[in-house]
């Protein structure tokens, strides 16, 4: 399979999904193992692939250093942003709820004195 990508072209690659990368080829990449990674970002101006993998000869591109900081794939069992959501915005919507019900009633005293 030969395939060339250039110009605005987008390629999305979302790391840990098993579908294909680019269309009409076999290339997949699967879930990262928990160990410590370093990371590199490839920009492409011209991208050839040949037998699913980029022909670095035909291919124009250029590599950031390594990032210094390493990082560790997050537990997909640990959905921390969902747990915080469904704790703390039920305590801010009745926060929201009390104050709306006092301000009602102190207006309405202020108006309607007994």
């Amino acid at each position: 399979m030969n395939i060339k990508i250039w110009g605005s072209n987008m390629i999305t690659i979302l790391i840990g999904n098993y579908s294909d990368v680019l269309n009409n080829t076999a290339y997949q990449n699967g879930p990262l193992d928990n160990q410590e990674y370093r990371v590199a970002l490839v920009l492409f101006t011209y991208l050839k692939i040949n037998d699913r993998l980029v022909d670095i000869q035909q291919s124009i591109y250029s590599i950031t250093p390594f990032a210094k900081n390493i990082a560790k794939p997050l537990d997909p069992t640990l959905n921390t942003d969902a747990i915080v959501l469904r704790v703390v915005l039920p305590i801010i919507c009745l926060f929201i709820i009390v104050i709306i019900v006092v301000i009602v009633r102190r207006l309405h005293q202020i108006h309607h004195p007994s």
